[in-house]
């Protein structure tokens, strides 16, 4: 769920039980940290272009990336199977994800696009017994099918279907979490022999190298006013809180936490996005969407409930 951000787990169990004390406060703050990220979306948009911010939000972060994996004795080394599965999570689940994602953020809010992206482990599933054959319980099939109801009243904020820049934005948001949700499931089996880090670095990677072209081009068009510090600031937030810092103490608590456990903290960033929005960006949560936000967060729990299959 890195459009939300947080990397590609499903959730499994909605019980913190049993974390340590120091665990709950790092992972209050990773959770804290990512709600942000919609928001500072926002502010570093106002000076570059989507195209230019997801480059080079990516191109920032793997090189600390690669040097965390090496400090911590993690390797690179992957075989030519394992690079054709990095290179479709590079190009669609970072490069493809991003770039309409963050095209699409422009013309909605970041209340609505956080709400959005909390659909993802219910895509994840979706996909997984598309695409693996894993078995869809009862429940799943439900909680699928009121998550899909809830994007629906938050992308048209009705019952009727809307053309608006704010529905056509949504829906580029949940366009671009089908890619990151396809990037997921195919990456699935490189967790058997590659840690989560390594992986992440190798897909954040591939999708800078492939965005970096279309960045200069956009440059080059111009069309963005000048770049402020605030910009910058924004920038860095995302390239160095959201993608370096956050994803290195997530996968450190990984390795010694389980992904059930750590999962149910990531219900924080729906909750505290609505709170961003409102005091930074001023915005307000309609009727529908809360309507829909809470179908989403009851359909999200029963799709990837602790008796389903897990991702």
């Amino acid at each position: 769920m890195r459009l939300a951000e947080a990397p590609q787990v499903s959730i499994a169990d909605l019980s913190p039980a049993r974390i340590p004390p120091n665990f709950v406060v790092a992972l209050l703050f990773v959770n804290l940290f990512w709600a942000a990220s919609s928001i500072n979306v926002k502010f570093a948009l106002g000076g570059m272009g989507p195209l230019t911010l997801a480059f080079a939000r990516f191109a920032l972060a793997v090189p600390f990336l690669y040097l965390l994996v090496r400090r911590t004795r993690g390797i690179l080394d992957f075989d030519r199977r394992d690079i054709a599965v990095l290179m479709r999570m590079g190009v669609l689940g970072v490069a493809a994800a991003y770039a309409v994602f963050y095209g699409g953020i422009q013309w909605t809010s970041a209340t609505d696009s956080t709400l959005i992206v909390t659909t993802e482990p219910i895509l994840i599933v979706l996909l997984a017994r598309v695409m693996l054959g894993e078995r869809l319980m009862p429940l799943q099939s439900m909680g699928m099918a009121l998550g899909f109801g809830g994007v629906y009243l938050i992308v048209n904020h009705g019952l009727l279907p809307r053309f608006s820049p704010a529905a056509a934005g949504n829906a580029a948001i949940a366009l671009a979490l089908c890619f990151e949700a396809y990037a997921s499931v195919a990456g699935k089996g490189l967790t058997a022999s590659h840690s989560g880090l390594s992986i992440v670095t190798a897909e954040f990677a591939i999708g800078a190298l492939t965005l970096m072209p279309f960045a200069i081009w956009e440059i080059m068009a111009g069309g963005r006013g000048p770049i402020l510090v605030s910009h910058l600031a924004a920038l860095a937030y995302m390239a160095f809180i959201c993608t370096f810092v956050c994803y290195a103490v997530w996968f450190r608590l990984l390795e010694r936490s389980s992904v059930s456990s750590m999962a149910a903290f990531l219900f924080i960033q729906p909750v505290m996005g609505l709170v961003y929005g409102y005091f930074f960006l001023r915005e307000h949560l309609s009727l529908w969407s809360a309507f829909g936000a809470g179908l989403v967060l009851v359909g999200v729990w029963m799709a990837a409930g602790k008796k389903n299959p897990r991702i």
